[in-house]
Order: structure tokens, then sequence, then C-alpha cells
């Protein structure tokens, strides 16, 4: 064989050994992804099912729907459950904390005509902005008259319920 064809025949084989190897590479840096997102939903699975108090044979349930293996959800259970107390623990922490109000302010707004435009009287709306004390995430929505009564009426609900609750005490 000429020099030539000699040097692309070591080229090819050198080319076919890479590409091999990167494909190794990559199924490989696949296979421990995929490994990652099964970790990281198993334990959604478990922390979900601890935070709302659901039974272990729903855990089973959904487990078996999801063709895993008897004995190797078998295992998971156990772990589960003797780890439950501290997952419980540590569940309670996880998601939105509560909205703690510290103030409220309100501002009236109504689009109004004039002689000099054509734009008509609009809609009366009121501008509602909850804080809390540390003066981020406030919440804030407009709403009209009625559904500002609405918002007042639940509110007083609320604040029925929480007196006949403290009074049960």
């Amino acid at each position: 064989l000429s020099a030539l064809s000699v040097d692309d025949r070591n080229n090819l084989i050198n080319l076919v050994a890479r590409k091999d190897s990167i494909q190794k590479i990559e199924t490989n840096i696949l296979s421990n992804y995929n490994l990652k997102i099964i970790e990281f939903a198993l334990l959604s699975v478990f922390v979900q099912f601890t935070k709302f108090n659901k039974e272990i044979d729903k855990v089973c349930g959904l487990l078996e729907n999801s063709g895993i293996d008897r004995g190797l959800i078998e295992e998971l259970v156990t772990a589960f459950e003797l780890r439950k107390g501290n997952l419980l623990h540590e569940a309670k922490g996880i998601g939105q904390g509560n909205f703690h109000v510290t103030d409220v302010s309100w501002t009236l707004s109504c689009d109004l005509s004039s002689s000099n435009s054509s734009t008509q009287a609009g809609d009366l709306n009121f501008k509602i902005a909850f804080e809390n004390s540390e003066n981020k995430d406030s919440l804030e929505f407009y709403c009209n008259p009625e559904e500002l009564q609405i918002l007042i009426s639940k509110l007083r609900d609320i604040e029925r319920h929480c007196e006949k609750v403290s009074n049960v005490k």
C-alpha cells in the first residue's frame, strides 16, 4: 500500500475509535443523567406522599404502575418507613410559606371623561396591595366594588372562624 493509503487507513481507524469513545462517553453521561432524574422523581414522590400523609400502599401502587420491580419497591418502602419521621419534619418546610401581612394599602382608580377627550368614564377599580414585613413579595391586585365586597365578606368569615377556633381552646 502506498504511504497515502496507509495514512488514510490509520486516520480512519483513529476516527472510528474516537467516534466509539465519544459514543461510550455520551451513553455514560446520559445514563447518569437518567439515573439522577429517576432518583429525583422517586424522592419527589416520597416527599409529596409524606407531606400529604398518604398511605404507604398508595405509594406501592404508584410505583408498581410505573413498572418498577416489586423487590426494589419493597426496598424503597422499607427505607422510606425508616426515615419517614425525618422526612415529614423536612417536608413541612418545603413549599410556599404563609404570607404574613403587615400592611394593606389601597388606591381608588377610575377613568373620567372630559369635554376635550372622547374617552368615556370607565369602571371604578380598587388597587389592593398586601405587604409583608420584609417588604418583598407583596401581593397586589385590582378589583371592582362588587369583588371588594366579596373579599371583605370572606375576610370577615375568616375572622369569625379564627375567633371561634380560639374560643374552643
